[in-house]
């Protein structure tokens, strides 16, 4: 569910299992007006790696199988998700910032929406130690930057598909929660 430009939410969903990362860039193409593409075809078009035995109605190609839970999930190459902007004409750039401790990342820090910039700022981090879940710990999952509420917390879209729905959240957990699976951020930006 993000807010458009008069506040109104526009657009609300819930992952389908190993598809978080997709649901969020299918938010985030309704978001900029671009309906075609559902993570079904999102996964289709990139690939998910599943648990053995595991299947997702609509999702048949580019399917692999690991049962480690930390390469289980979307896989997104930056460059060829660039090219699938430019090819079907979205006006949108991708890149990727790895999480370091060293680093002082202050995308997060500011006191703003930035929806509402329309400027997407994607979390990839351990499940499990963002929400105290040591059995989930080196689980990979994503979650939308909505707001900034102060400079300690952040308001964030989780896509589920458990516990789906908007969260606030510490800053310093969420980046604790990155740099333990030496996660990042993924910024979307319009071009």
């Amino acid at each position: 569910m993000l807010l458009n430009e008069s506040g109104m939410d526009t657009h609300y969903i819930i992952s389908e299992k190993y598809l978080c990362l997709y649901a969020l860039f299918e938010i985030i193409l309704f978001d900029i007006g671009i309906t075609r593409f559902t993570q079904y075809d999102l996964a289709n078009r990139f690939g998910v790696t599943l648990p053995t035995g595991y299947s997702i109605p609509n999702v048949y190609n580019h399917v692999s199988y690991n049962d480690n839970l930390f390469m289980q999930g979307a896989h997104i190459d930056v460059d060829e998700m660039n090219s699938f902007f430019e090819e079907n004409r979205i006006p949108l750039k991708l890149s990727y910032l790895s999480e370091s401790p060293w680093l002082n990342h202050d995308y997060d820090r500011r006191i703003y929406s930035p929806i509402k910039a329309r400027q997407y700022y994607i979390y990839a981090f351990s499940y499990g130690h963002l929400y105290h879940e040591y059995n989930n710990y080196r689980v990979g999952h994503v979650a939308l930057l909505l707001n900034c509420p102060n400079d300690d917390l952040i308001e964030i879209y989780d896509p589920g598909p458990r516990n789906a729905g908007r969260k606030i959240v510490n800053r310093n957990f969420m980046h604790d929660a990155m740099d333990a699976i030496d996660g990042g951020v993924y910024f979307i930006k319009p071009i």
